[in-house]
């Protein structure tokens, strides 16, 4: 048997059918079952990029987190107003258990 004359669509079946096998074996989704874009220039074959439901998901989440505001303006203005009438208080134990707890970190860590 000749293998140079094996038909290159023949070979590109083969090799899609070993790869939908080895992504069923992997516990993922066989390729062309996510959402697909494909693009056909004249005189080319059509190119096919394939999205999983994870990196859609994640994309989607990163638009969300991008949308949000960096500052949190109204509590920024509520404890202007407390600090400006003196009402704003500082739990002193609760900054001490921060440090401590920092401090504790950065030595396991190795960088105390």
């Amino acid at each position: 048997m000749d293998v140079t004359k094996i038909r290159s669509d023949k070979a590109a079946e083969i090799a899609a059918g070993q790869s939908a096998k080895s992504q069923k074996a992997q516990g993922r989704a066989p390729l062309g079952t996510d959402k697909a874009e494909t693009t056909i220039r004249p005189g080319s074959t059509p190119e096919r990029v394939n999205i999983s439901s994870e990196a859609s998901l994640l994309a989607e989440g990163l638009k969300v987190a991008n949308e949000a505001p960096d500052v949190r303006t109204d509590r920024v203005a509520a404890l202007k107003a407390q600090i400006k009438n003196g009402t704003y208080k500082v739990d002193a134990k609760a900054v001490a258990d921060k440090m401590l707890e920092a401090n504790a970190e950065e030595a396991k860590a190795g960088r105390a």
